[in-house]
């Protein structure tokens, strides 16, 4: 099985057509997240002005956000096996990716700007809940001895103090600041 990535997309165009490109490229007109050609596992979108899983755009700019998992990282998943960066060209899209693979430690960060590719990057990356390293030694094990957590501060004694509100403690990555929006 292979591992899953996380994704979140924002496109925004002034042509409904550009969106409408991106939905079918993710085929989420088809129930069956299965059936999608462009190998996510599973999504949730929102469309245009708030419109859920509907092709009816309002005026001004288009826009769709998209998130759900896909195999490996989204570079391989959707970005290689697909016409995505073709549809971005075509209809000169503002386009943004963010992903998280805590499975393999990364995170990528995609940006087009009027179809062009301005921003490809990746970063080691660490996630955990509290109770992962609470309750399972060999993961908590795992967490402390990975390069990216050596590099900080973060210890058995004191990993509490680095959790967020929801228990999980992030390391490295990057922080959504989107650009499209």
């Amino acid at each position: 099985m292979a591992n899953n990535c996380y994704f979140d997309l924002h496109v925004t165009c002034k042509n409904p057509e550009g969106v409408s490109a991106i939905l079918d490229a993710f085929d989420l007109d088809v129930d069956s997240p299965s059936a999608n050609p462009i190998g996510a596992i599973s999504y949730t979108c929102i469309y245009d002005k708030g419109h859920h899983k509907t092709k009816e755009f309002g005026y001004g700019d288009y826009f769709a956000y998209i998130d759900g998992d896909c195999k490996w990282s989204v570079q391989s998943a959707i970005l290689d096996k697909n016409r995505l960066q073709e549809i971005i060209s075509k209809y000169k899209l503002n386009l943004e990716i963010y992903s998280e693979e805590p499975g393999c430690g990364f995170m990528e960060h995609y940006l087009w700007e009027e179809g062009e590719l301005i921003l490809s990057e990746s970063s080691d990356f660490a996630l955990i809940h509290i109770d992962n390293i609470q309750d399972d030694e060999e993961w908590a094990d795992e967490f402390f001895n990975s390069l990216i957590v050596k590099k900080t501060c973060i210890t058995k004694d004191n990993y509490e103090s680095f959790a967020d509100d929801d228990g999980y403690i992030k390391v490295g990555g990057y922080d959504y600041m989107w650009t499209v929006n």
